[in-house]
């Protein structure tokens, strides 16, 4: 298995002078991988802390229970990233002593065995991606797409949304070799935002778009994870 990861801070950010928001998380393993993605929430001072402790709690999540939640019925897999994203954050912000809400994050989070089967879990925006063997090099197809608030321009997170309502559960037993595209909504509103809705404007490569997401300068934080099978 193959991974290739970069997160950037966006030009909003860096005029600031303040530290991006989006944070990652990945396990590697022989058999099964498990990496995710989060943003951090634009209202709170704890975005970064917020969307650090999503990722490393949902990734270990996913990497350790593996089987158990490839194998689960959707509703048991919102359950179980309930039972145990919830009161992590919960204890969390009970140690720094701040208030639970702070901690509100999107998250993309997938795993996968060395055979191609799959697990994926969206939370807000962002978008997961996948491509299989008979698609173009810039071609792919969308396992999860970005999910709106209420409000314009908002989107669902961690402490300020129902996860058993907005969680989006995805799943492929069938093995095949696979790769896919974690991008939070600085890549993938980039990235597409002039482009035909199943093509790319590069490689379905990590690291060429970051080469292209890099010369194009967003002023939103940006970051992928891209994972490879067989």
């Amino acid at each position: 298995m193959h991974c290739y990861t970069f997160s950037k801070t966006g030009k909003r950010h860096l005029t600031l002078g303040q530290p991006g928001q989006d944070q990652l998380f990945g396990i590697l393993g022989s058999k099964h991988s498990a990496v995710c993605l989060s943003d951090g929430g634009s209202f709170t001072a704890y975005g970064r802390e917020a969307a650090q402790q999503t990722a490393a709690i949902t990734a270990r999540l996913f990497y350790d229970h593996f089987w158990e939640l490839l194998l689960a019925d959707s509703a048991t897999v919102r359950r179980t990233v309930c039972a145990t994203l919830l009161p992590a954050l919960q204890e969390y912000a009970t140690q720094k002593n701040i208030p639970p809400e702070s901690l509100a994050a999107t998250m993309l989070v997938l795993a996968a065995d060395d055979q191609g089967r799959f697990i994926s879990a969206h939370l807000g925006d962002g978008r997961i991606l996948m491509q299989e063997q008979d698609l173009a090099p810039e071609q792919f197809s969308v396992i999860s797409s970005p999910s709106c608030g209420v409000v314009p321009h908002s989107t669902y997170l961690t402490m300020n949304a129902s996860l058993m309502r907005h969680l989006k559960v995805a799943r492929v037993l069938r093995p095949a070799p696979r790769k896919f595209l974690l991008l939070t909504d600085g890549a993938d509103e980039f990235l597409r935002s002039t482009q035909e809705p199943k093509t790319l404007p590069c490689r379905f490569s990590g690291q060429e778009i970051e080469h292209c997401l890099d010369a194009l300068r967003p002023e939103d934080d940006y970051s992928a994870v891209e994972l490879s099978t067989g």
